[in-house]
């Protein structure tokens, strides 16, 4: 076995050396053709990147506004399920669309047609180009590229601002659900009570007994809804963050893309190694 791998490596070296100039010739070739793509013709990537981190859901809860022995109970930093919730609003297609009309993406990635093909066409292209990743340490990355590094930043820092801006809508839907729950609930009660009210105003002292006990607890639970109706819209209007941003998208002032070394070293690695199992089998068909 082992003297037929060595007659093997000594058949594809003798191969390899008497076919050495077209070998060289093809890498240098393949090389020199990649590196010219590289630095004329695959446009420049510049990239701009941000970085988030969700708060804590916790921290908007009216428990927590309002109750002094737990507020220290929560971190300002949220959990897993706090980070997937941002992550999902990043990631949905109404921001994408937001950004390709706001930046005006469809002309400036040069799309021609009518809007019904030219926009999708444009979300493909930022797709192509917008990166939004959930890290190991619990943050979420935006890295967005462009031909041009002022778009890039604006990319970025236009998906953050819209991020959060859907967080708060969504934090103010939660509360605005809530109050029209408690209002209704207020507004049943009182109906009960004034009726009650109604009814012993028709009745004796003794019979009216029962009836008036019923009243007084029902006072007592319209006055504890408003207090939670008006901690509520408290609550709401402190308009709370959903998320930190960590760090802001910038221009860059060198183009990160195309990587020209990676390329290079890429193309006469992969050139060399075709090359010798080209001629290798070529040798063998031959003989």
């Amino acid at each position: 076995m082992n003297n037929e791998s060595e007659l093997n490596l000594i058949g594809i070296q003798s191969v390899l050396t008497k076919q050495k100039k077209p070998l060289i010739l093809f890498v240098l070739v393949a090389t020199l053709l990649a590196t010219i793509t590289s630095f004329f013709f695959l446009p420049k990537q510049y990239y701009a990147g941000s970085t988030l981190l969700p708060v804590n859901a916790m921290l908007t809860d009216k428990s927590r506004l309002f109750n002094n022995n737990i507020q220290e109970l929560y971190s300002v930093y949220g959990t897993a399920d706090d980070l997937d919730r941002i992550y999902s609003i990043a990631k949905a297609g109404n921001i994408l669309s937001f950004l390709t009309d706001s930046l005006h993406l469809v002309e400036h990635y040069g799309i021609t047609g009518p809007a019904s093909s030219s926009k999708p066409k444009a979300i493909a292209q930022l797709k192509k180009h917008l990166q939004i990743i959930k890290t190991e340490n619990g943050a979420l990355q935006i890295d967005a590229w462009d031909t041009n590094a002022e778009m890039a930043a604006d990319i970025a820092n236009l998906l953050v601002y819209k991020t959060e801006a859907i967080g708060k809508e969504l934090q103010q839907q939660a509360y605005q659900s809530i109050i029209d729950q408690v209002q209704v609930s207020i507004a049943h009660k009182k109906k009960n009570y004034h009726q009650l009210q109604d009814s012993l105003n028709n009745m004796d002292i003794t019979a009216a007994a029962p009836l008036a006990k019923t009243g007084s607890e029902l006072l007592t639970h319209i006055e504890r809804d408003e207090k939670i109706l008006d901690e509520v819209n408290l609550a709401m209007d402190l308009r709370q963050p959903t998320v930190l941003v960590l760090e802001k998208a910038y221009p860059s002032f060198k183009a990160d893309k195309p990587k020209h070394v990676v390329i290079i070293i890429g193309a006469f690695i992969s050139s060399l190694f075709f090359a010798i199992i080209a001629l290798v089998l070529f040798n063998r068909f031959k003989q």
